[in-house]
């Protein structure tokens, strides 16, 4: 019984992922978000363009570019940058943020974002119509997995990209340093992540409060020291 040979793979280099509809690498979670991407690319980062209303922001894994046109391929970034401010209308920043991705639909996911609450009607209709033509689209929360499959859109559901962020020796010191400075003991310590509300966020601001509290509350009464970090200082 005679064997073939196996059939010879030419190698070829690792494509280039670009980043679309990045709104601010100041807010925290943004920018883990885009560091932890990199470091999942097959080249170990990832490029964005640069803009006039962007920061370059140091951000690790994240390269800053003149342009991004000749990425082999592209990940609509943030975690909930579809938001419309104006309930009856679709603005001009949202329409901003979809022309993007239907520019690169045949080379762009949707990765690890959540469909706020503020993005509804033909706003909704606009983007749900766009992303039944990505290849992937892929969302952080249930309520936005339900309601892109409402919406014909072929949604999974996943954990936050920015799990997968791998921390770095420096930022572990840093971290411990911030905790010996409150007097924090990590191995107990929780921290709850907050951020104000507006049109934007369109939450009942006074009802997450006592819920927080609560939470607070029962975990230290579980032993917890609890923290509260201010993750982002941004407005509309």
């Amino acid at each position: 019984m005679s064997v073939q040979n196996p059939r010879e793979v030419t190698a070829r280099e690792p494509v280039e992922t670009g980043l679309i509809n990045i709104y601010s690498a100041r807010n925290l979670g943004d920018a883990a978000i885009m560091s932890a991407l990199g470091q999942l690319s097959p080249k170990g980062h990832v490029v964005a363009r640069r803009s006039d209303d962007i920061d370059e922001i140091d951000v690790r894994a994240l390269e800053w570019a003149g342009d991004t046109n000749d990425c082999d391929r592209f990940v609509s970034v943030g975690g909930d940058i579809f938001n419309n401010a104006r309930p009856n209308l679709v603005t001009r920043a949202f329409l901003g943020n979809v022309w993007q991705l239907y520019q690169r639909r045949r080379k762009a996911i949707l990765f690890g974002q959540t469909i706020p609450a503020s993005c509804q009607g033909a706003a909704l209709q606009l983007l749900a119509g766009v992303l039944r033509n990505l290849p992937a689209v892929v969302v952080r929360d249930e309520a936005s997995h339900a309601e892109l499959r409402s919406h014909g859109v072929d949604a999974q559901l996943s954990f936050d990209t920015a799990f997968a962020l791998a921390p770095t020796y420096s930022g572990k010191q840093a971290a411990r340093s911030l905790f010996e400075m409150a007097g924090l003991e990590p191995e107990r310590t929780t921290l709850l992540s907050v951020r104000s509300f507006d049109a934007l966020y369109p939450h009942d601001r006074e009802h997450f409060v006592d819920r927080m509290v609560q939470l607070a509350n029962r975990l230290s009464e579980r032993g917890h020291q609890v923290a509260v970090p201010i993750q982002s200082d941004v407005s509309a």
